[in-house]
């Protein structure tokens, strides 16, 4: 759970992203059930570059949606993360939709998606990467909660 810095300093950071269900902002017979808890923790760094990214795509997010107006899948962090820290979020698209790629979370809502068709319903994978600079130093374990809604 270390990373070298460039000039031999220590660093420690793990992060693991609860998962949890956001605000639903419509009523067209719609739900998210997301499952999972990812563990990611930034181990690693070749001298004179920034640690190492770590990724994974453990998580799923069911999602169904019924009649009405094509929707987008966004999330958020419930709590802003350390300095020199980022999480980027990417879910695949069902067909139709477009995925946005990795997205970088935040405390407001972004788009992951758009364009989810109406009367759809499938279960998307969510690949997590987390990411730290050498300045973000030592940093103790900690979590982040991510929100996930249609709008």
């Amino acid at each position: 759970m270390r990373h070298s810095a460039l000039h031999g300093t220590r660093a420690a950071l793990a992060l693991v992203a609860l998962i949890s269900l956001g605000s639903v902002q419509r009523l067209d017979a719609q739900s998210l059930t997301p499952s999972g808890t990812p563990t990611l923790r930034v181990s690693t760094a070749v001298a004179g570059s920034a640690p190492t990214s770590v990724s994974v795509s453990t998580t799923t997010l069911a999602f169904t949606i019924g009649n009405g107006s094509a929707l987008t899948l966004q999330a958020k962090l419930a709590a802003a993360l350390p300095a020199g820290v980022t999480l980027e979020v990417s879910v695949t698209a069902p067909s139709g939709a477009t995925s946005n790629g990795l997205v970088t979370m935040s405390t407001s809502y972004a788009d992951l998606t758009s364009s989810i068709p109406k009367n759809k319903s499938g279960t998307l994978t969510i690949t997590h990467r987390l990411s730290a600079t050498s300045a973000a130093g030592a940093i103790a374990a900690s979590s982040a909660s991510l929100s996930f809604r249609l709008l």
